[in-house]
């Protein structure tokens, strides 16, 4: 069989290669060949052994991330804000005194593939001043 210059079988006018074969039957014939391929991996001992492990492994991980019991993360630093603004307090002039920059930790129990990558960005701390309604020193919930 005699190749052209990009390396195909020459074709006659007719579309057949000299081999007497068109281009879509020796397409078809290539495909053929590659599903033939495929399949005889299976009967490669190796291959199936290789293959066995490494589903295994992702079934094992999928179990394991579903049925592990929750972890604690623990994020530090949170920032609080004071809502100062529209309250009580502000109305009756009474001003915060002591510590203004406030921190929280907080502990997050969940999956730990999905708590893990929280940070205090992901968290806003509030503390509201409604209740206070007179001078004082007060304790309030965040």
């Amino acid at each position: 069989m005699r190749k052209s210059k990009n390396g195909r079988p020459d074709q006659t006018q007719s579309g057949q290669t000299q081999s007497g074969q068109t281009r879509s039957e020796q397409t078809q014939s290539e495909q053929t060949k590659k599903r033939i391929e495929l399949g005889r991996l299976f009967d490669n001992n190796k291959f199936v052994m290789v293959l066995s492990i490494l589903l295994s492994v992702i079934l094992w991980f999928a179990i394991y991330l579903d049925q592990k019991p929750n972890s604690n993360w623990m994020i530090n630093g949170i920032p609080v804000s004071v809502n100062y603004e529209n309250s009580i307090a502000q109305d009756l002039g009474l001003e915060i005194v002591g510590e203004v920059p406030i921190t929280v930790d907080v502990t997050v129990n969940g999956k730990r593939y999905k708590i893990v990558n929280l940070d205090e960005s992901n968290f806003r701390a509030q503390v509201s001043l409604s209740s206070v309604n007179r001078a004082g020193e007060y304790t309030l919930p965040i």
